[in-house]
């Protein structure tokens, strides 16, 4: 906290997950399982300035990498005898990277009865790394265990080709909204917000108006009635995007 008022902060977190022997149980033998890995880093900042008793500014973003690799048990092919097991690989191995920053920074305007608020909202900007590596060894499947003594599968699945991808999400937005305080027991809030994604060209209407009101029967009462709507947008993510890749 500074003596203007202005306030600073900074913070990194740190999370690592791994999940063995997945995929195991049933006829799934544990050499025809995988193990899965998450590890992120992230530093995020904040900053917020007062310009003037009535305007405020706040910036906040944060900086991150994350992995997520998966590796089969055993590096083979698998083998499916129907109604009976499944071992060697599981062939589940692949590899999702992802370098991004996303940020906000918007502006607070206070005058009488209403509360200004507008900026402009960066959901993700990202490098991101798609290997998929899955079943490049390939899969038997054999009827049955007689079958499967003799090596006679039924059917044979193979992945080939170049399985590493790269690509950049970039996800932008902007918004307005306004608090009015319509009477000390009502108040109203109006809002508007506009979405962008690339690879997605064609879809630019993306404006999503929202509305919502507030409203105590009496100025000392202590039960308030909410209601609101509004249109909302999401995200396709990046999992869409790779596979259409």
């Amino acid at each position: 906290d500074f003596s203007n008022g202005d306030q600073f902060w900074i913070a990194y977190s740190f999370e690592n997950e791994t999940s063995k022997n997945q995929g195991v149980g049933g006829q799934v033998l544990r050499e025809a399982g995988y193990t899965s890995k998450s590890r992120e880093h992230e530093i995020n900042v904040s900053y917020r300035h007062n310009f003037s008793p009535r305007w405020v500014n706040q910036l906040r973003f944060l900086v991150g990498h994350n992995d997520e690799p998966i590796f089969s048990n055993l590096e083979s092919p698998q083998l499916i005898v129907e109604g009976f097991f499944t071992k060697g690989g599981a062939q589940a191995d692949s590899k999702r990277t992802e370098s991004h920053i996303d940020g906000t920074d918007f502006v607070t305007y206070v005058n009488g009865r209403h509360v200004l608020v507008f900026g402009v909202d960066v959901p993700d900007i990202s490098r991101r790394g798609a290997d998929d590596f899955t079943n490049a060894q390939g899969t038997y499947t054999f009827a049955d265990i007689a079958s499967y003594n003799v090596k006679s599968p039924a059917a044979f699945q193979i992945q080939t080709g170049n399985g590493h991808l790269v690509f950049w999400e970039r996800t932008v937005a902007g918004f307005i909204e306004d608090s009015i305080r319509v009477k000390p027991n009502l108040s109203v809030v109006v809002g508007l917000r506009y979405y962008y994604q690339n690879y997605f060209h064609n879809d630019v209407n993306n404006f999503a108006p929202r509305v919502s009101i507030a409203f105590s029967p009496t100025a000392k009462s202590k039960t308030i009635f909410r209601t609101g709507a509004g249109i909302f947008y999401d995200r396709s993510g990046p999992r869409p995007i790779a596979d259409l890749l």
